[in-house]
């Protein structure tokens, strides 16, 4: 399965999720962009995965505005911790799962 497969069955099965019902497609795929490939996934995605919560509310538009608090939820548990908060410099830098996961394959060969 290639990256941009996985990427878009991750995207699939968010969706489905009944829990995330209010949550915008635009904004799960932001966040699989980033998750997958440490892709800046907007100004107000971005200040949410920062954890600075005036910036977000400042970016976010009606409908994100309305709910924030179901794209923390999100966050908190689809993304690996170490992807925000203080941590979202070394993700970025990483490349997401499919940088980490290159480096994993470069540095793992037999």
């Amino acid at each position: 399965m290639t990256e941009q497969e996985r990427f878009n069955q991750w995207v699939t099965v968010q969706m489905q999720n009944p829990y995330h019902k209010g949550i915008k497609q635009s904004t799960i795929e932001g966040l699989g962009n980033w998750l997958f490939f440490a892709r800046d996934p907007g100004d107000f995605l971005m200040a949410v995965l920062k954890h600075e919560l005036f910036e977000s509310i400042h970016q976010a538009d009606d409908h994100n505005e309305k709910h924030i608090v179901d794209i923390v939820r999100f966050i908190h548990n689809q993304l690996p911790y170490n992807s925000h908060g203080d941590h979202w410099e070394r993700w970025e830098h990483s490349g997401g799962l499919v940088g980490q996961e290159r480096v994993w394959a470069t540095t793992h060969i037999a």
